[in-house]
């Protein structure tokens, strides 16, 4: 039996209505801290609603994008070994941030005129309570990557998929890319491209949910745990010993990625279907 796919122009709706579920959150996110509530509890009850909302403005779609979703969960397709990895891999693209912006400061790639300088690396890790942490891991670590997951891999990129997968993939990644904050672009688009080629390589979404759960987890306790300040004087760029240090890093974490993704494609192809 032919297994019936999902238009475009369904896609387009599912993501108009995404787009209109996160405006609506912006507006109540900006809402709640002009009445007191902190950025980041603000950020992450305003979320909440996203998933609500979208949940009821496609039920009339359900009939046409359901059996597609339920498919790329089937339990049969998550297995221990591919939790473990997918969780690896995301820890890795965190690395490979870190590793990227620490080369990209010490040899002068990044900067600014408009900050203070700080000669030495400054960090300080004191995390808020453990409420709010954990709150912000069920947002950023679950809601967010089951949301993204799902409209921009199997709902996006399984209708796209008529046109070949590298337009498919490529597509999702854009889009996905677009709906983030421009600052994000660069490394956005990369792991767009990623979670795309997993999605399409193991042919369920659970690969790309996990990974990107794990690299979304990982920002929780470094943008709210961790205070960092690292801005060097002109002067003193490029740092040599410091940058070619983290380009190894870099280096040897993008090496591990890609072995990591070929195997968890390998073993998804020889997984019956």
């Amino acid at each position: 039996m032919t297994r019936k796919t999902i238009s475009l122009a369904t896609a387009a709706t599912v993501l108009f209505f995404l787009v209109a579920a996160l405006l609506i959150r912006s507006w109540l996110q900006v809402t709640l801290q002009q009445n007191g509530f902190a950025k980041t509890l603000a950020a992450d009850v305003s979320y909440l609603v996203v998933p609500l909302l979208l949940l009821l403005t496609i039920a009339p779609l359900w009939r046409e994008i359901g059996p597609s979703l339920t498919r790329n969960f089937r339990s049969a397709d998550l297995s221990p070994k591919l939790l473990g990895k997918a969780l690896l891999l995301g820890l890795l693209m965190r690395v490979i941030w870190w590793a990227q912006l620490t080369a990209g400061v010490a040899l002068g790639w990044y900067g600014s005129n408009t900050v203070s300088t700080q000669p030495e690396p400054l960090f300080k890790f004191q995390c808020p309570d453990a409420a709010s942490v954990a709150l912000g891991l069920a947002v950023m670590a679950l809601l967010v990557p089951i949301v993204e997951e799902c409209t921009s891999r199997g709902i996006l990129q399984t209708a796209a998929m008529k046109f070949g997968a590298s337009f498919a993939i490529l597509l999702s990644a854009s889009v996905f890319t677009a709906l983030h904050p421009n600052s994000q672009w660069g490394f956005t688009i990369v792991a767009g491209l990623v979670f795309g080629f997993l999605f399409w390589a193991t042919r369920s979404l659970w690969a790309s949910v996990f990974t990107h759960a794990a690299y979304n987890g990982m920002t929780i306790f470094d943008w709210r745990c961790l205070s960092a300040r690292w801005n060097p004087t002109p002067e003193t760029i490029p740092l040599t010993t410091v940058g070619g240090l983290a380009v190894l890093l870099l280096l040897v974490s993008v090496g591990a990625s890609t072995v990591i993704l070929w195997s968890m494609v390998t073993e998804a192809h020889k997984a019956p279907r």
